[in-house]
């Protein structure tokens, strides 16, 4: 196994030379704009095209009482500043930029430099992370850099997923920030077009299976890695889908990933009502007494699962067939999107980090959603601190939540007696 320091100590020694050594240094951009539309306003290259999938849209979102009010500041940077009563309001619009002989630069980590052939960036499509807010476009770290490998060409239409880091190591992101640009691209009417698809990573199960679900197979696959760069004959991008910084995901993404998957959905002997998905294969956010909160769930006829030993097909025959669901927040809460209508999930967070994108995929998808908070020790002030924070759960407190649905559920599949007078 590869000693993870060591690979960092590599990335670290690489950045120092990227920044230090100069070398095919005219392939630095040199300048951008902030926009999509400012560059094909400004260019000179009539073989650009920009293209408005949709125009600008308001989500308007609900939350629970108890889920607005925990709210952490730092993980939610879009949340309460554009809220009201309870209901937070997020802007996203939906565009794609086809580039004659476009570049893409990226670690595959937290810089995507989108390049125009006027070797200029395009910012709004590029992408440069900040744990606190929107980065400015001169902050992207190409422009820190002074060495530049010859980037590899590729002949005809390349079309890029890439999404920052997240998506190539995270399945929640990949679900929600890189596969729905392939909606965007069937909306514009070039799907069928395009050569080569650009991936963020193509290793695990669900990036294979979802995208040969919609009959991208390995051989047009263009697999980002460290310091990629490469220019095709026409590169087309798209907007982040669910804008930069904004927690809050679109109804679009769920309805796509359920208008795509759910009709493949085959049999599975994952036929489980009543379901725990237990994170005890992550190194983070996990349960400090979960064995106490499986044996009570037991009780009343929950079967624990972990997520990472099912399929791609298995975890969406999963969670489209349960009734009740009982998860602690994390990548794999995104399979809510996949839940009947008759689903009622109860997720579970520490005070330390409590945020609303997978209520909003629930949202999305019509079900139930109780959301479950638990004290912690010491409240995290940052998001590096509380995304780590283990969760120790109240069982008394869960309990009564898990009986009140349970009974509320068994009243619903009582007959009403009147109705048989």
């Amino acid at each position: 196994m590869i000693n993870k320091n060591l690979l960092k100590l590599k990335r670290k020694v690489k950045d120092v030379i990227r920044r230090t050594i100069r070398h095919n240094y005219h392939l630095k951009p040199c300048g951008f704009y902030r926009t999509s539309k400012e560059y094909i306003d400004n260019t000179y290259f009539k073989e650009s095209v920009y293209t408005e999938i949709t125009p600008e849209e308001t989500t308007y979102l609900p939350l629970p009482e108890e889920l607005f009010n925990t709210l952490n500041d730092y993980a939610n940077p879009d949340a309460k500043s554009n809220s009201r009563k309870n209901t937070l309001v997020s802007k996203t619009k939906n565009t794609m930029l086809s580039l004659p002989k476009g570049r893409l630069y990226t670690n595959n980590i937290d810089c995507i430099a989108v390049i125009g052939p006027d070797n200029k960036l395009i910012a709004d499509v590029s992408f440069q992370f900040s744990e606190v807010r929107v980065t400015e476009p001169y902050e992207n770290k190409v422009f820190e850099l002074s060495y530049f490998d010859k980037p590899t060409y590729y002949p005809g239409i390349a079309f890029s997923m890439l999404s920052g880091g997240g998506a190539a190591v995270n399945y929640a992101h990949w679900f929600v920030d890189a596969f729905p640009r392939l909606h965007l691209l069937k909306e514009s009417g070039l799907f069928d077009k395009v050569n080569w698809f650009i991936v963020p990573a193509y290793k695990y199960d669900y990036h294979i299976d979802s995208l040969k679900m919609l009959g991208i197979e390995a051989d047009k696959i263009v697999v980002a890695d460290n310091y990629t760069h490469l220019q095709a004959d026409t590169l087309i991008v798209t907007s982040h889908p669910r804008g930069l910084r904004n927690v809050t995901a679109p109804k679009w993404i769920t309805d796509f990933h359920r208008n795509t998957f759910l009709p493949a959905k085959g049999k599975s002997n994952k036929s489980a009502k009543r379901i725990y998905i237990s994170r005890q294969d992550s190194s983070l956010r996990k349960v400090t007494n979960e064995e106490e909160v499986i044996e009570m769930l037991s009780k009343y006829g929950f079967e624990t699962y972990v997520l990472s030993k099912l399929s791609f097909q298995e975890k969406i025959d999963l969670f489209s067939s349960a009734d009740v669901i009982v998860a602690t927040m994390g990548a794999g809460s995104f399979n809510y999107a996949f839940a009947n209508k008759e689903t009622t999930i109860i997720e579970m967070f520490s005070q330390s980090f409590v945020q609303h994108l997978y209520y909003s995929l629930a949202h999305a998808a019509g079900v139930t959603y109780h959301p479950i908070i638990f004290k912690a020790e010491k409240v995290a002030q940052r998001f590096k601190d509380g995304h780590v924070d283990d969760i120790t759960v109240d069982i008394k407190e869960l309990e009564r939540l898990v009986h009140r649905v349970i009974t509320q559920e068994s009243a619903k599949e009582e007959p009403n007696l009147l109705n048989t007078i």
